[in-house]
C-alpha cells in the first residue's frame, strides 16, 4: 500500500494553514466584556442560562414577542458554555463562539473560491470579507446571523465542492437541521439540496433527500410546538402573515436595499465607497448572466455549475423573504447570512466575463484585485480603537443602571423596559416589555433609541438618568 509522503500533505494545504493563520486574530479583535444596549444578546444568554436548570432566567410566560423562541433555539444551545462563568466572562466567551465561527466561515468560503480562482486571489477576497467593518461590528455582537452564515457556507462547500461520501452527506444533514434551528430562512437550503440531487449518482441520494427535508420541517414544527405555549413563534408567524401587503413589500425592500449601500462603507473618501458599490453591483449582474451559460474556467465542472445557479435562486429566494419578513433592530444583519454567496456571485460574474472576451491578463487581474480588497480594510482597522471606547461608555452606562436598580430595588420587584431582557440581563430583575399591562412601580427605557412610547411617560418622575438610560417612577 503506498503511503502519502507528509511533504506532499503539508504543501497541499499550505494556503488553508495560511488562511487560517490570518484568521486566528478574529478572535482577539473587538473581544471584550462590553456591549451594547440591546437587547437580543441577553434574550439568547438568558434562554441559554434557562437551558441549564436556572429557572429564574428565562420566564416563558413573561416572553410574549420577546421570546427567543421566535428567533430560533439553537443558538442559545450553542452559548451554554459561555453560561458556566459570571458576567462579564460569560460575554467574552460568547463573543469566541461567534468568532470562531466566522473563522469557519472565513475558511470555507476560501476554499469554494479557490476552486475558481488563484489562490491569492481567493486569500485577499477572504480577507475582504471578515475583515470588513461590518463584519467586525456584528462579530462583536452576541447574534446567531455569523453562525448561520457558516453552517450555510459548509453545507454548499460540502454538497457540491466535496463527493458525495456517506460522512459528508451525514455531516450536510445534520448542518441543514442546524441551520433550522437557527433561524426560519434556513429551510431555503432545500435548493441546494435539489441542486445536489439531480448532479450527483451517490447510492444513498434518495435518503438524503428524504432525511433533509424531514428534518428541515420537523425541527420548526417542533419549535412551532414548543413556542405555542408562550405565544413565541406562533406570535411571529402571525406577524408575519399579517403584514403582508404591498406597502409593507415596498418599506421592507427601500430598508434591506439602503442596508446593502452600508455594506462597504469604509473608512475612505465617499467616491470610493461609491465605486465599490457599483462595482459590486454591476460585477453581480455579470455573475446572474454567466451563471446560466456553459461553465468556463472552473475544475468542477458540472457540479461547479449547478453550483453556480443554486447560490443564485438561493440569494433570490432570501430576499424574496425578506420581503414578508418582519425585522426588528438593525437590518443589515438580516443579510448577512447572503452576503458571502453575493460576493461569489459578483466575483465570478467579472472573472467569467474577463475568460469570455480572452482578457490574456486575466490571472494577473485577478490576483491583482485580491490583494488589493484585503488593502481597502486598513484605515477602517486603524478606527477599531475608537470604536471600542464608544462601547466601554455604553458598557459602564449599562454597569451604573444595574448598580441603581439593585440598590432601589428588591429581588423580587418587576420592572418594565423598552429593552426588558437587557435589564433583567444586567440588574437581575424580573422585567416585563414596557406593553404589558402588569401594573409596576418603576420603568426603565433606553435613551439612546427614541421610542414615541416615552412621551407617555411624561406624567412621571425621572429617578435616575445617565447619557443611555432613564428610570421612571410611576406616579400613582
Amino acid at each position: 500500500m503506498k503511503s502519502s509522503n507528509p511533504n506532499t500533505v503539508i504543501f497541499r494545504y499550505k494556503w488553508d494553514a495560511l488562511i487560517l493563520i490570518f484568521l486566528m486574530p478574529l478572535l482577539a479583535i473587538n473581544l471584550n466584556g462590553y456591549h451594547d444596549v440591546g437587547d437580543d444578546f441577553a434574550q439568547y444568554l438568558l434562554q441559554a442560562r434557562w437551558l441549564t436548570g436556572d429557572q429564574l432566567a428565562w420566564f416563558p410566560s413573561h416572553a410574549g414577542s420577546y421570546s427567543p423562541g421566535i428567533k430560533g433555539w439553537l443558538f442559545s444551545v450553542m452559548l451554554i458554555p459561555a453560561t458556566f462563568g459570571t458576567f462579564p466572562a460569560d460575554i467574552i466567551m460568547s463573543k469566541l463562539i461567534v468568532s470562531a465561527f466566522l473563522i469557519l466561515a472565513g475558511w470555507v468560503f476560501f476554499r469554494i473560491l479557490h476552486s475558481f480562482f488563484p489562490a491569492l486571489t481567493a486569500f485577499g477576497c477572504t480577507l475582504f470579507l471578515v475583515y470588513n467593518p461590518m463584519m467586525l461590528d456584528l462579530k462583536n455582537q452576541i447574534l446567531p446571523d455569523i453562525p448561520m452564515m457558516a453552517t450555510f457556507l459548509l453545507t454548499f462547500y460540502l454538497l457540491f465542492f466535496q463527493k458525495s461520501t456517506t460522512i459528508s452527506i451525514v455531516i450536510s444533514a445534520l448542518l441543514i437541521w442546524l441551520s433550522a434551528g437557527l433561524k426560519t430562512p434556513a429551510l431555503l437550503l432545500i435548493i441546494p439540496v435539489v441542486g445536489w440531487f439531480v448532479t450527483t449518482t451517490f447510492a444513498g441520494r434518495y435518503k438524503f433527500l428524504i432525511v433533509s427535508l424531514t428534518g428541515m420541517l420537523v425541527v420548526p414544527a417542533f419549535e412551532f410546538v414548543l413556542a405555542s405555549a408562550n405565544n413565541g413563534l406562533v406570535w411571529y408567524w402571525q406577524q408575519t402573515i399579517a403584514l403582508i401587503s404591498p406597502s409593507s413589500m415596498q418599506l421592507n425592500a427601500t430598508t434591506y436595499f439602503q442596508s446593502l449601500q452600508l455594506i462597504p462603507q469604509l473608512e475612505l473618501p465617499m467616491w470610493i465607497n461609491n465605486v465599490i458599490l457599483a462595482m459590486l453591483s454591476f460585477g453581480w449582474l455579470l455573475g446572474v448572466v454567466f451563471s446560466f451559460f456553459p461553465e468556463t474556467g472552473s475544475r468542477h465542472h458540472l457540479k461547479s455549475k449547478y453550483f453556480e445557479r443554486s447560490i443564485l435562486l438561493f440569494q433570490l429566494g432570501y430576499v424574496f423573504l425578506l420581503l414578508f419578513y418582519p425585522y426588528q433592530g438593525d437590518p443589515v444583519r438580516m443579510l448577512l447570512p447572503i452576503f458571502p454567496f453575493l460576493l461569489i456571485t459578483t466575483f465570478k460574474g467579472f472573472s467569467s466575463f474577463l475568460e469570455r472576451v480572452n482578457f490574456s491578463w486575466y490571472k494577473t487581474v485577478a490576483v491583482l484585485a485580491g490583494l488589493l480588497l484585503p488593502v481597502l480594510m486598513i484605515p477602517s482597522l486603524l478606527k477599531l480603537p475608537s470604536k471600542i471606547q464608544d462601547a466601554r461608555k455604553e458598557y459602564k452606562a449599562n454597569l451604573n443602571l444595574a448598580q441603581f436598580l439593585k440598590s432601589a430595588t428588591e429581588p423580587s420587584e418587576v420592572l418594565k423596559s423598552n429593552k426588558p431582557w437587557a435589564i433583567q440581563y444586567y440588574a437581575d430583575r424580573i422585567t416585563l416589555p414596557e406593553s404589558d399591562l402588569h401594573q409596576v412601580k418603576r420603568i426603565v427605557l433606553s435613551a439612546a433609541v427614541q421610542n414615541p412610547d416615552s412621551m407617555t411617560h411624561s406624567n412621571h418622575k425621572i429617578i435616575y438618568q445617565n447619557d443611555f438610560w432613564l428610570v421612571y417612577e410611576v406616579e400613582p
